[in-house]
C-alpha cells in the first residue's frame, strides 16, 4: 500500500484522487477518441455532431454578411450537445494537434478565404439552431477531452434577422 504524500503539509490524498480522476479522464477521452467513425476520405473521423446539409445552409445565410458580424460577435458558452456541423468529418491530424495545443490558433487569426477572425469557433444561431461555421476540429477535440461546451464568437441571426 503506497503511503500518503504530504504537499505543503497537507495530505496528499487529494493528489492522488486528482491522478486517479486525471487517468479515469484520459480513459474517457481515448474511448471517445476511438469512438470516432471513420470518415468518407483517408485521414479522417466524423465529428460527433449532427450534419446538415451544407448547400442549404450555405444558402440560407448568402446575403447576410457573415464575415463582418463575426468581427462584432460576443463571445459565448455554447454547449456541444446543441451544435450541427456544416462538415461531415475532420482531418486525424488536425484533430490531434488540437487535442495536444487548446492554443493552437492564435489570437487575432483570421481566415485567409473569408478575411473573418477564426480565432475561437464561429458558431452562427440560425432557425433556432447552433451550426458550427467554423471550428470543427475545436469543437470535436473539446468533445474528445470530455468538455460539455466551448467558448466561441455567436452570431445570432436570429436576433439579426
Amino acid at each position: 500500500m503506497a503511503a500518503a504524500v504530504s504537499v505543503g503539509g497537507a495530505s496528499g490524498s487529494g493528489l492522488l484522487d486528482w491522478a486517479h480522476a486525471s487517468e479515469t479522464a484520459e480513459k474517457r477521452a481515448s474511448w471517445r477518441l476511438k469512438s470516432l467513425l471513420k470518415g468518407e476520405r483517408d485521414g479522417t473521423v466524423r465529428h460527433p455532431f449532427p450534419v446538415t446539409d451544407r448547400e442549404q445552409y450555405l444558402k440560407d445565410i448568402k446575403g447576410k454578411n457573415i464575415p463582418k458580424r463575426v468581427d462584432e460577435a460576443p463571445i459565448e458558452s455554447v454547449p456541444l450537445a446543441e451544435l450541427h456541423g456544416i462538415q461531415r468529418s475532420v482531418n486525424v491530424e488536425r484533430l490531434a494537434q488540437h487535442l495536444e495545443d487548446e492554443d493552437l490558433v492564435p489570437e487575432g487569426k483570421r481566415s485567409p478565404n473569408a478575411g473573418m477572425l477564426v480565432d475561437l469557433p464561429v458558431v452562427v444561431k440560425m432557425n433556432g439552431k447552433d451550426y458550427l461555421h467554423d471550428g470543427h476540429h475545436r469543437a470535436t477535440a473539446a468533445w474528445v477531452r470530455g468538455e460539455r461546451a466551448i467558448g466561441a464568437r455567436v452570431v445570432d441571426l436570429d436576433k439579426q434577422g
